[in-house]
Formats: structure tokens, sequence, C-alpha cells
């Protein structure tokens, strides 16, 4: 294994950690952030480098059902 998986996996991890943080304290920019950083590797370890303009629009769309659950708890 290279280094760059390496340190794409070590990524993933903290990308977890951000999303899930972020999610709990209803901070969007944590969930954006952390979406993107663990969709861009998991698009490089399977070789789908081509794709990657695409990862910001799949954060996107994470921060997007974040926000609406968000919504749905605060009217509930």
């Amino acid at each position: 294994m290279d280094w760059l998986a390496i340190v794409s996996i070590v990524l993933m991890g903290i990308a977890i950690f951000m999303f899930v943080y972020g999610w709990r304290k209803q901070s969007q920019m944590l969930i954006f952030l952390g979406g993107l950083a663990f969709i861009t590797p998991i698009f490089y370890l399977i070789g789908w480098g081509v794709l990657a303009p695409l990862v910001p629009v799949i954060a996107m769309l994470f921060l997007i059902y974040a926000k609406r659950r968000f919504d749905s708890k605060k009217t509930a």
C-alpha cells in the first residue's frame, strides 16, 4: 500500500469525525467539509479521479439532507 492511500484513509477517518461533530453541533460548514473530505479520497482510491469535480455537489447533497433533518426537528 502506498503512502498516498494511507494518508487518504487517515483523511477519511478525520472526515467522519468532522461530519459527525458537525451533525451534532448542527454546523453546516463542518458537515460540508466532512463530506467533501470523505468522498474525495474514495474517488481517488477506486480510480474515479475523473469524477472529482462532482465531489462538492455530492457533499452539498449531504448538507441539504442534514439541513432538512435539522429543520424537521425544530418544528416537531
